[in-house]
């Protein structure tokens, strides 16, 4: 079953359970469709982020925005830990937001699914 964002809606996010360890390059995965956009939000627009968890504190990695379609379409990104050393041995997670127009007259919905973290 997929989850919904209306433009208006906050980010969704979740921390994982899994160390960034050195030498780790990450993938995430989402599949992500446009449902439904006003036209002035056009072409629907979904933000994907990669951030650590700093004793609480969710801070931004690596980010991403795609613009969307009405077909479903895997999009990815990637982080190399080489990049964020800083970061190895904290949690990582992920967030995504409808980065569309967010104002009542001007807005969208997204539809997202099979959200996926890999670590090689």
């Amino acid at each position: 079953m997929a989850g919904y964002l209306m433009g208006t809606d906050p980010s969704v996010w979740n921390t994982t359970a899994y160390l960034i360890a050195d030498g780790d390059d990450l993938e995430l995965s989402v599949d992500a469709r446009d449902n439904w956009s006003a036209a002035p939000a056009m072409p629907a627009k979904l933000a994907m982020t990669l951030y650590c968890d700093v004793f609480g504190t969710r801070l931004p990695l690596a980010t991403t925005t795609v613009e969307l379609t009405t077909t479903w379409t895997t999009f990815t990104m990637n982080l190399a830990a080489a990049d964020i050393a800083a970061a190895i041995g904290m949690p990582i997670g992920i967030e995504l937001k409808n980065a569309s127009a967010a104002t009542e007259s001007d807005n969208s919905w997204i539809g997202i699914d099979n959200v996926r973290l890999t670590a090689q």
